[in-house]
Protein backbone atom coordinates (compact mmCIF):
# COMPACT_ATOMS: atom_id res chain seq x y z
CA UNK A 1 0.00 0.00 0.00
CA UNK A 2 1.03 4.10 -0.55
CA UNK A 3 -0.11 5.92 1.70
CA UNK A 4 -1.47 9.83 1.42
CA UNK A 5 1.82 11.11 2.01
CA UNK A 6 3.36 8.84 -0.91
CA UNK A 7 4.92 6.48 2.37
CA UNK A 8 4.84 2.20 1.29
CA UNK A 9 3.48 0.10 4.21
CA UNK A 10 2.58 -3.77 4.35
CA UNK A 11 -0.71 -4.33 6.44
CA UNK A 12 -3.94 -4.98 5.33
CA UNK A 13 -4.31 -8.35 7.84
CA UNK A 14 -2.98 -11.70 7.44
CA UNK A 15 -2.90 -13.94 3.68
CA UNK A 16 -6.57 -16.13 3.89
CA UNK A 17 -3.95 -18.61 2.58
CA UNK A 18 -1.96 -18.63 5.74
CA UNK A 19 -4.84 -18.58 8.04
CA UNK A 20 -6.87 -20.89 5.99
CA UNK A 21 -4.76 -22.76 3.91
CA UNK A 22 -2.70 -25.79 4.29
CA UNK A 23 0.34 -25.98 5.94
CA UNK A 24 2.17 -25.54 2.85
CA UNK A 25 -0.27 -22.40 1.55
CA UNK A 26 0.86 -21.14 4.72
CA UNK A 27 5.06 -21.91 3.91
CA UNK A 28 4.76 -19.77 0.88
CA UNK A 29 2.86 -16.66 2.74
CA UNK A 30 6.27 -16.78 4.76
CA UNK A 31 8.78 -17.50 2.16
CA UNK A 32 7.10 -14.35 0.05
CA UNK A 33 7.11 -12.01 2.74
CA UNK A 34 10.68 -13.15 3.45
CA UNK A 35 11.77 -12.54 0.30
CA UNK A 36 9.50 -9.31 0.07
CA UNK A 37 11.51 -7.78 3.06
CA UNK A 38 15.01 -8.89 2.00
CA UNK A 39 14.51 -7.23 -1.43
CA UNK A 40 13.38 -3.89 0.16
CA UNK A 41 15.75 -3.56 2.50
CA UNK A 42 18.86 -5.32 0.26
CA UNK A 43 18.21 -3.37 -2.92
CA UNK A 44 16.45 -0.10 -1.10
CA UNK A 45 13.57 -0.62 -3.83
CA UNK A 46 10.98 1.26 -2.28
CA UNK A 47 10.43 3.61 -5.35
CA UNK A 48 10.49 0.62 -7.20
CA UNK A 49 7.43 -1.09 -5.30
CA UNK A 50 5.69 2.26 -5.21
CA UNK A 51 5.85 2.54 -9.00
CA UNK A 52 4.38 -1.17 -8.96
CA UNK A 53 1.73 -0.35 -6.55
CA UNK A 54 0.53 2.58 -7.90
CA UNK A 55 0.55 1.39 -11.98
CA UNK A 56 -1.33 -1.63 -10.73
CA UNK A 57 -2.99 -0.65 -7.88
CA UNK A 58 -6.60 1.00 -6.77
CA UNK A 59 -6.77 3.97 -5.34
CA UNK A 60 -9.02 4.45 -2.09
CA UNK A 61 -11.55 7.45 -1.42
CA UNK A 62 -9.08 8.39 1.33
CA UNK A 63 -5.99 8.17 -0.72
CA UNK A 64 -4.69 5.26 -0.05
CA UNK A 65 -3.15 3.02 -3.05
CA UNK A 66 -3.87 -0.73 -2.31
CA UNK A 67 -2.43 -3.88 -4.42
CA UNK A 68 -4.40 -6.10 -3.87
CA UNK A 69 -3.82 -10.14 -4.93
CA UNK A 70 -6.26 -11.61 -7.14
CA UNK A 71 -9.06 -14.72 -5.68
Amino acid sequence: MVDPNGELSEGNGVPEAFTHGSESDAAECVRAAKVYLAVRRRWRSDAHIKRAVRMLGRRTADGWTMLRLAR
